[in-house]
C-alpha cells in the first residue's frame, strides 16, 4: 500500500520549481494554488488528508498517489510529498532542472559557467 512521505529536501524558489515542473509535466498538469488544497489518496488509506500549494495528480506523474510541494511559512521554503515508494527519477529530473533556473536566474551574470549539463547533472565553473 501506498502512503505519503515528505522527501527531505528544500526548494526556495517557488517560479524556479514550477518552471521545473512545467518542463517535466506539461503547463496543464501542473497545479498552482494560492492556499493548500488536498491532494488524493486512495480511499481505503486512513492516512491523514494530505494538502499542497503545488499539485502534480497521479495520473499525470505515473505514481499511486499525488506528486505535491507544501510552503513551510517558517523557513519560506518548500517541500517535496511523494508517495514513498516513488522511482528515483522523476526526482532527479526535478532537483536538476530546479537547479539549473537557480543557477541561470539568480547567479550574476558572468560570473560563472556551465561546463557541463547532462540529463541529471550540472557542472558549474564559477569565475573569480
Amino acid at each position: 500500500m501506498s502512503h505519503y512521505a515528505t522527501i527531505p529536501m528544500r526548494f526556495r524558489f517557488k517560479d524556479e520549481l514550477v518552471q521545473s515542473l512545467v518542463e517535466i509535466y506539461g503547463e496543464i498538469n501542473v497545479e498552482v494554488h494560492q492556499t493548500p488544497q488536498k491532494m488524493d489518496r486512495y480511499r481505503w488509506e486512513n492516512q491523514q488528508e494530505v494538502k499542497a500549494e503545488i499539485i502534480i495528480r497521479r495520473k499525470t506523474c505515473g505514481g499511486y498517489l499525488d506528486l505535491g510541494f507544501s510552503l513551510d511559512k517558517a523557513t519560506g521554503m518548500y517541500s517535496m510529498i511523494a508517495d514513498k515508494s516513488m522511482n528515483q527519477d522523476p526526482v532527479e529530473k526535478i532537483v536538476t532542472g530546479y537547479a539549473r533556473r537557480v543557477i541561470k536566474n539568480k547567479l550574476p551574470r558572468g560570473k560563472y559557467r556551465i561546463t557541463n549539463e547532462s540529463q541529471n547533472q550540472i557542472t558549474l565553473q564559477v569565475k573569480g
